[in-house]
């Protein structure tokens, strides 16, 4: 390429992926009854705070001792090796302070396994069933669960079924042959008994602990960036047995026939595209436009490629695409690839050799049963969506038609790479310089009654780039009447709350792949206090909406609204100051960001 940095995605993006919460399913084996319970917690904690969770959601009293037991190669080990029964309790719980929880549960259906009482031997299966963005709430909370826990010292799964009998004989008046128990075993024990509320209770302190500023940027903000691995393999052929790996997760394992249909469109007019090969009479900067049908907002379609090969052609979407090629022809582009990725915004097919596939573009290949390329160098098609809110990730089916229509058109342009003529016609029309914004381009557009399907009802003509669209600020965000009207009605305290937003330098994991999450936060001036923040994953949501949402459900949840807040932003300002004519709130600009700021700084954030 002669332009444009080269760009990758999934594995060598350096970029953790994950979600910030799990799911976990905790379940004791070898009962003859179900007792589970199923947990939300931050994905990043320690197993030492989980043996908390699990002590308080079972719940169990703590007087005995435990460990966990750990995936190593295709066997669970304990994290001390061959402990000695001498090993002392404290030396089990060091260990463990050390183990993040999402170091050992990568993959949906992963598992460790947890033995409380070394004499009773009540092990505890634990199992990532979901992995759950921060939308999902960032609370520690039990979710849902069955049976009561056993009680301690019973003597282990024997042991808890003997309590059983007991209970079902009193219920019959039927105690003869257990009255050695009866004693022993509280009254009011019910082994089919579980209260969410009583859990709930139970972990109330830990999720307090989870929620201290100190410890935020570890449980809520900023996930070290660990490797993601192969992921822990089901458990087979009994406890701490071999297992089997799991299935890969794939973004393309659920495309409909519709779908698939619409990908082998899409690599057929790519191909077409790619066997052409006259691109050494184009350099990247020399690009066309495609003008849409319905809205004539212009995307931008450039071909990287030199000495006669292609490596990739994309297609840039309005408004970001006239700001990025503005950029670009000004020399104003930023160096570093991370920066300038995220004022991307396209859809592209990437031309590579065989081994540079990755998984997901292999089981593209199999599902949409593309064929086969013939030999030769840069043959093979990955397809890839990058946007400003988003990490790089595959090309979403729905996107697929916009790129084939592009890709179309430019095989459309054959007649003209064949003849020198038409061909140098072509080339004087393109912007050939750097460091001067062209004013007219190239553009295709559809025939009046044409069929924007067919690429002959389609022209190349000359046509002035409104520029200036690359200024255009979006809509100013005006939160709802009703919403404002709520928040007038509530008291006023004499507080002072200053309020920020960034973006997340670790990108939260969500159905539509990888996203630029934007971090939220309430800070009470007076003492400092942070109110809980929010993690909006939302993309189609901006800045100054999330910001607004976060004080309304802040001061919802206070049953106050404050006397002043502080924003830092032109959004912000926008936003509040209309609710503030409408008696909500009172607003002050404050650009230092004196306590959010340097908070926001902590929790991994990006800047403005």
């Amino acid at each position: 390429m002669t332009g444009l940095p080269e760009f990758r995605c999934f594995g060598d993006t350096g970029f953790d992926m994950k979600a910030t919460h799990f799911i976990l399913r905790i379940e004791l084996l070898h009962l003859e009854r179900a007792v589970w319970r199923e947990v939300l917690v931050p994905r990043d904690i320690s197993l030492l705070d989980l043996h908390e969770i699990v002590q308080g959601v079972m719940p169990w009293d703590d007087e005995h001792m435990h460990e966990f037991r750990v995936k190593e190669g295709r066997r669970f080990v304990s994290l001390i090796e061959d402990p000695p029964w001498d090993v002392t309790r404290e030396d089990f719980e060091d260990a463990e302070d050390e183990e993040m929880l999402d170091e050992h549960l990568k993959r949906k259906g992963s598992k460790l396994f947890y033995t409380y009482d070394f004499g009773d031997g009540w092990l505890h299966e634990i199992r990532l069933k979901e992995m759950a963005p921060a939308s999902a709430g960032t609370r520690l909370r039990c979710l849902e669960g069955k049976g009561a826990a056993p009680l301690e010292d019973c003597g282990g799964p024997p042991g808890d079924s003997r309590v059983c009998e007991l209970v079902e004989a009193r219920r019959l008046g039927k105690l003869d042959e257990l009255d050695e128990f009866d004693e022993w075993v509280p009254e009011g024990y019910d082994p089919d008994a579980f209260d969410l509320e009583t859990a709930n209770n139970r972990l109330q302190p830990l999720a307090d602990a989870f929620e201290d500023m100190d410890r935020i940027d570890g449980i809520i903000g900023n996930p070290p960036d660990r490797d993601s691995g192969e992921g822990d393999p089901e458990r087979e052929g009994g406890v701490f047995g071999e297992d089997e790996a799991d299935a890969a997760v794939n973004p393309y394992e659920a495309l409909a026939e519709a779908d698939k249909a619409a990908f082998r469109e899409l690599a057929a007019a790519a191909a077409t595209v790619r066997g052409l090969e006259p691109w050494h009479y184009l350099a990247d900067e020399e690009i066309l436009a495609v003008e849409d049908p319905e809205t004539g907002e212009l995307k931008f379609l450039s071909v990287l490629g030199a000495g006669g090969e292609v490596y990739a052609v994309q297609l840039y979407y309005p408004p970001d695409g006239y700001r990025f090629w503005r950029r670009y022809f000004e020399g104003g582009h930023p160096q570093d690839p991370n920066v300038l990725l995220r004022s991307m915004h396209l859809v592209d097919v990437e031309f590579v050799d065989g081994p540079e596939l990755e998984e997901a573009d292999r089981v593209l290949y199999r599902l949409a049963d593309f064929p086969k390329p013939r030999r030769g160098g840069l043959q093979w098609m990955r397809f890839r969506y990058y946007h400003p809110r988003k990490v790089p990730w595959v090309l979403p089916a729905a996107l697929a038609p916009d790129l084939t229509r592009a890709l179309r058109l430019l095989g459309g342009l054959e007649t003209v790479f064949r003849d020198k003529r038409a061909l140098a016609d072509l080339y004087g029309r393109l912007p050939t310089a750097r460091r001067r914004v062209p004013e007219t381009l190239p553009v295709f557009r559809l025939r009046r009654g044409g069929n924007a399907d067919d690429a002959g009802s389609w022209d190349l003509v000359d046509a002035r780039i409104p520029w200036d669209k690359a200024d255009e600020p979006p809509a100013p965000f005006r939160p709802p009447l009703e919403e404002i009207a709520l928040l007038a009605g509530l008291p006023v305290a004499e507080e002072t709350w200053e309020i920020g937003a960034d973006y997340m330098r670790q990108p939260v994991m969500t159905p539509e792949g990888p996203v630029r999450a934007i971090l939220a936060l309430i800070v009470r001036t007076a003492d400092g206090f942070a109110f809980p923040p929010h993690i909006e994953d939302d993309w189609r949501l901006p800045p100054d909406r999330v910001v607004w949402n976060l004080f309304r459900e802040t001061a919802g949840r206070c049953g106050y609204r404050p006397k002043e807040l502080w924003v830092s932003s032109d959004p912000a300002e926008s936003a509040f100051g209309f609710a503030a004519g409408k008696g909500a709130v009172a607003v002050k600009r404050n650009r230092e960001r004196k306590i959010v700021g340097d908070l926001l700084v902590r929790l991994g954030s990006l800047g403005d």
